[in-house]
């Protein structure tokens, strides 16, 4: 930053003190998966590289967990596939793309597009389940292009932003509405 400060639980992360390791995690739009594992062991392989210091039996615990909360039980022996040559679909590629993030447990989670390809179904799920991280506690901050209004509806807060990256609405999505329609001078203004 330019100026200001950023902070995570008071650490400024511009500030010279480092933020812990591993307190925040990024999902990609694109899918980074390994396309000849299994869903169970993209996610034990990504422990492995990103939790050296687990146990085998606790390492194992934390991918069932991560199994079971993202729903992903029925397809934990299948392989992922291309995107050519799927054998799960994309859905269940989301969820694995958040898993393998989630399976360090990161206090923010950042998703870029997590909905983006996904058919209206996945795309409930996959925000389902953002939501219920965020429920648990965990920082949620998703980028997503044109939601569908029951996707806009699951959001706790809002920041619109305007071509250039400038905020024109922070706040509740249901007020989003009716504070656009007033700020462009439309009718219907007083409803939300």
């Amino acid at each position: 930053p330019q100026s200001g400060r950023v902070l995570l639980n008071g650490i400024d992360l511009y500030g010279g003190t480092k933020a812990p390791a591993g307190a925040i995690g990024f999902v990609p739009q694109d899918d980074l998966l390994f396309e000849e594992l299994t869903v169970r062991e993209n996610l034990d392989y990504n422990a492995r590289l990103c939790l050296p210091g687990l146990g085998q039996s606790e390492r194992r615990d934390r991918v069932n967990r991560m199994l079971r909360e993202l729903h992903q039980d029925e397809t934990a022996d299948l392989k992922v596939g291309s995107p050519l040559d799927k054998k799960i679909s994309g859905g269940q590629r989301k969820r694995l793309n958040v898993a393998l993030e989630l399976i360090r447990e990161p206090a923010v989670l950042f998703v870029d597009e997590p909905t983006s390809g996904l058919s209206s179904a996945d795309s409930d799920v996959v925000m389902g389940l953002l939501k219920e991280q965020a429920a648990k506690g965990r920082l949620v901050i998703a980028i997503v292009h044109q939601p569908s209004s029951n996707l806009f509806r699951q959001f706790d807060a809002l920041w619109i932003l305007d071509r250039g990256g400038f905020p024109i609405y922070t706040g509740h999505p249901l007020e989003a509405l009716k504070h656009l329609r007033e700020t462009a001078h439309l009718a219907g203004a007083d409803r939300g």
